[in-house]
C-alpha cells in the first residue's frame, strides 16, 4: 500500500468549503508515539515507526524530487515490518525494539476530523503535546502501484487549487511542526538529511 499525501495550511473559509462540499466520513481522537534509536537512524533515512493507539505502523519515504507531496509505503503487519527492519519475526515486534535500542521518542494526541471527495481523503487534524497545538490538512489518496503515483498526485494537485491553495507549498506534518518547537537537533538533522525541505513550507 502506498500513501500519497500533502500536507496543507487552510484558512476558515478553506475549511468551510471543504465542510460543505465534501462527505463527512467520521470524528476520531489518534494517539501516536514515534520510535527510533538515539541518533534517529530511521528517521534520517525517511523511515516513520511508530504506535498509533495500539497498532504499530511503518511508513517509507519514496523517492520524490519535488518533496510537495508525500510518498510513503505503508506497513501494518508486524512481521512484514520485523522482516523490513531484518529482524527475526518470530520474536515480538516490542521485544526486537528493545533489543535493538529502538525506544519512543516523541508523543502526541491528535483531533480528527475525517471527509471523502471523490477518491480523495481529506483529513482535518488538530495535534496536541502540552501547551502546543498543531492545525493541518492532509489530502491524502491510496494506490498499489508506483505507476499509479502521477495520476494520484495530479489529483490532489488539481484538489489544492480547487480549494485556492498554492499547489507549490506543503505545510510541516504534525511531529515535524512539534519537533521543530521542542527538539531542533533532531528537526535540524531531518532538513540536512534532505527529509525535510525548509523552502517548499508554508
Amino acid at each position: 500500500m502506498i500513501e500519497i499525501e500533502k500536507k496543507v495550511s487552510l484558512s476558515d473559509s478553506q475549511i468551510e468549503r471543504i465542510k460543505k462540499e465534501a462527505i463527512f466520513l467520521k470524528e476520531t481522537k489518534i494517539v501516536d508515539t514515534y520510535y527510533d534509536t538515539k541518533d534517529f537512524l530511521y528517521t534520517l533515512k525517511n523511515i516513520w515507526i511508530r504506535k498509533r493507539d495500539s497498532q504499530f505502523e511503518l511508513k517509507v519515504g519514496l523517492k520524490n524530487e519535488k518533496y510537495i507531496i508525500d510518498r510513503y509505503r505503508e506497513i501494518v503487519d508486524k512481521k512484514k515490518i520485523n522482516e523490513f527492519l531484518n529482524f527475526p519475526i518470530e520474536i515480538d515486534i516490542e521485544e526486537n525494539f528493545k533489543n535493538n535500542q529502538i525506544s519512543p521518542f516523541f508523543s502526541f494526541v491528535t483531533y480528527r476530523t475525517k471527509y471523502k471527495l471523490e477518491d480523495i481523503f481529506i483529513d482535518l487534524d488538530i495535534a496536541i503535546k502540552d501547551d502546543l497545538k498543531c492545525i493541518v490538512g492532509e489530502f491524502e489518496i491510496i494506490v498499489q502501484d508506483e505507476k499509479e503515483i502521477p495520476i494520484a498526485e495530479n489529483k490532489l494537485n488539481d484538489l489544492t487549487k480547487k480549494f485556492d491553495i498554492d499547489p507549490n507549498k506543503r505545510a510541516l506534518s504534525k511531529l515535524s511542526y512539534f519537533l521543530k518547537m521542542n527538539n531542533k537537533n533532531h528537526f535540524n538533522n531531518l532538513v540536512k538529511a534532505n527529509v525535510i525541505k525548509e523552502e517548499h513550507l508554508y
